[in-house]
């Protein structure tokens, strides 16, 4: 009777589904990266862990979710990866898909857990802060339209999403338009800035000038 050619793979391919390189990337990571997404199944199957990070404490999830495969990250959830693992920067997948501007990705982790939508990374931000960081604006009015994000949770600095906003007049307009509620134009970070005098120092005159 013929094997299945799994079978047949299965004592030679599944010690080595978790080596890694010197720089910590794991077949599943690289697998993830690369958006096989056959290759990934075929690699949990055999044992590969989910949550194994590279050097940095990035994980196959993060990966995932920051390149915007959906798919990848839906697997990986499925096999267990935890959402809330942070890389040594402190960001967690949510934080890197919004940063790359990836609402797919974000899409997959709101609908697994409901809370990482308020979620705080390591440095306090939620995936709203890194939406406006990285001046996408697809996901930040993904973020607040679709899944209604708060408009002023505090970062490790004191600095809610309006802040952190130098680009992007778009940008402003769905934080001041985009949810019933308004943000504050008058609330301090710890350096003391309210959002127009970080605009300001961060050397976006023209946002400064806008909140003024």
């Amino acid at each position: 009777r013929a094997r299945s050619p799994l079978l047949l793979i299965r004592p030679m391919f599944a010690p080595r589904s978790n080596v890694s390189t010197p720089e910590g990337y794991t077949p599943l990571s690289l697998a993830v990266s690369a958006g096989h997404v056959e290759v990934c199944r075929l690699l949990l199957r055999q044992g590969a862990k989910a949550d194994a990070p590279d050097r940095t404490g990035v994980t196959a999830l993060m990966h995932a979710c920051m390149h915007g495969y959906s798919e990848i990250a839906e697997l990986l959830l499925l096999h267990g990866a935890l959402p809330t693992s942070q890389n040594e920067a402190g960001q967690t997948a949510a934080s890197l898909a919004a940063r790359y501007g990836r609402p797919s990705g974000l899409g997959v982790l709101f609908r697994h857990d409901a809370t990482l939508v308020n979620a705080c990374d390591g440095v306090g931000r939620t995936p709203l802060h890194w939406a406006v960081v990285s001046s996408h604006t697809p996901t930040v009015k993904y973020v607040l339209g679709r899944w209604e994000a708060e408009l002023e949770p505090v970062d490790a600095e004191g600095c809610t999403p309006l802040h952190l906003l130098t680009a992007g007049n778009e940008i402003l307009l769905l934080l001041f338009h985009g949810t019933p509620t308004r943000p504050s134009l008058t609330k301090t970070n710890k350096a003391g800035h309210t959002p127009s005098e970080a605009a300001a120092a961060a050397g976006a005159a023209h946002c400064a000038e806008m909140m003024r």
